[in-house]
């Protein structure tokens, strides 16, 4: 408007418009950084721009000199135009086209997702189902080996009752009694040498009783046989002594 008029108003929308072009351009050089393609797109489309506004200018300053617009740099400013909507529509396509693959795989993450979770969620309420049975069965056993412990030393400690109790019987004088434990283990080899004892003492009593017993007889027979007795009554008192004395 302003090359055919002359009318400054028309340059308005020129004023600043190539600071707000390269802050656009800038930007999407920041946001395309991770795209080679779409940063070589940014280089040509900035040159372009560049191109254009050198051309717009020396037209604007022709203008303003009173001379008419060379036909030649706006054709060369047409060109540079299409060139950037061409770029612009070619970088915008690149753009629709990554979106596009970037929706088509956030759609295969949606659709795997809830199977994905599921699974994660049967494995997770398989594995807590494990170890609850493990932890489950563990309780179990050690409550099963505290169970036999306090058994096993109820059982030892009413071994070592009765084996107390047979020794003070036989320390009382009863060498006949004798222990009933043949586990083979420390208490019941303790029983063995303790019923070994009992025998070894009540034969060793035994023994002393006889011979207290024969010794007994014999002196209270001497007794009968002192002084002069006649023969016959002699023999009769000795043989009634001694059927009374062996109760035979």
């Amino acid at each position: 408007g302003y090359l055919l008029t002359g009318k400054e108003n028309f340059l308005e929308p020129y004023k600043g418009a190539h600071e707000k072009a390269q802050n656009v351009l800038n930007e999407v050089k920041i946001l395309t950084i991770d795209n080679p393609a779409q940063q070589q797109s940014c280089e040509q489309l900035q040159r372009y721009i560049s191109q254009r506004v050198f051309i717009l200018e020396k037209l604007i300053n022709a203008k303003r000199a009173n001379q008419n617009p060379d036909i030649a740099l706006l054709e060369e400013g047409k060109k540079y135009m299409d060139e950037i909507r061409i770029l612009v529509q070619t970088m915008e396509e690149r753009e629709n086209l990554l979106l596009k693959a970037r929706n088509a795989g956030m759609e295969m993450y949606a659709t795997y997702t809830p199977i994905l979770i599921l699974i994660a969620a049967l494995l997770s309420l398989i594995i807590t189902i494990v170890f609850f049975t493990k932890v489950n069965r563990d309780i179990d056993n050690r409550a099963q080996m505290q169970q036999d412990l306090e058994n096993k030393d109820a059982e030892v400690t009413r071994r070592i009752d009765i084996i107390q109790n047979i020794a003070d019987k036989i320390s009382a004088g009863n060498y006949a009694i004798r222990v009933t434990d043949e586990q083979k283990d420390g208490l019941g080899n303790l029983a063995i040498s303790l019923n070994k004892m009992g025998e070894s003492l009540e034969y060793s009593f035994r023994s002393l009783s006889d011979k207290e017993w024969i010794q007994t007889g014999i002196a209270n027979l001497n007794e009968l046989m002192i002084g002069e007795k006649d023969m016959q009554v002699l023999a009769d008192s000795i043989f009634k002594y001694i059927s009374e004395y062996t109760n035979s």
